[in-house]
């Protein structure tokens, strides 16, 4: 069981500002990465998000500890990496992550 963090936060190329009207953050509970995906998804359709917007995608495991990033678009990359601006996708089968170990590999 993972919980992934959606939220979002005003665009500053529009002079938006930190807060969203209407937009409400929350954490939800999901069974897998690509259940996590879709749930960013969904979010960013429903609330019709754009990248400028998008600050969630936090993935975390029962513990607590981030695991891996979802992109404004889905995708699933290492968090570490996401965080550092190294770029690494998660093959689409997420067969990078080791859950045994909480380990990204």
């Amino acid at each position: 069981m993972y919980t992934v963090k959606l939220s979002a936060c005003g665009n500053p190329d529009f002079r938006q500002g930190r807060y969203l009207p209407g937009v409400r953050a929350r954490r939800v509970r999901v069974a897998s990465l690509d259940e996590a995906s879709k749930a960013c998804r969904d979010y960013i359709r429903e609330n019709e998000l754009g990248m400028g917007n998008w600050n969630g995608g936090q993935v975390f495991d029962a513990s607590g500890t981030p695991i891996v990033q979802v992109s404004c678009n889905g995708r699933v990359w290492k968090f570490d990496d996401y965080r550092a601006g190294r770029l690494v996708e998660m093959p689409s089968d997420h067969a990078g992550v080791d859950m045994a170990n909480r380990e990204v590999t």
